[in-house]
């Protein structure tokens, strides 16, 4: 509904090594209208671009 204010909640509720993961939950001004968990990776970036690298260039060799 047009004019209707949604807030949405993300709480951290588990680190594994990683990978973060969120306990979510959607309301607005009457009732939750959804909740679920979200799940994250986290990359080090450097390493990854390193390893794309590799993989690229052996490819077209």
């Amino acid at each position: 509904m047009p004019g209707v204010t949604v807030t949405v909640d993300a709480r951290l509720i588990e680190v594994d090594r990683r990978t973060l993961v969120f306990e979510i939950e959607a309301r607005d001004e009457r009732a939750v209208i959804s909740t679920g968990t979200h799940r994250r990776g986290v990359v080090d970036r450097d390493l990854f671009v390193a390893h794309l690298t590799a993989r690229t260039d052996g490819a077209r060799s």
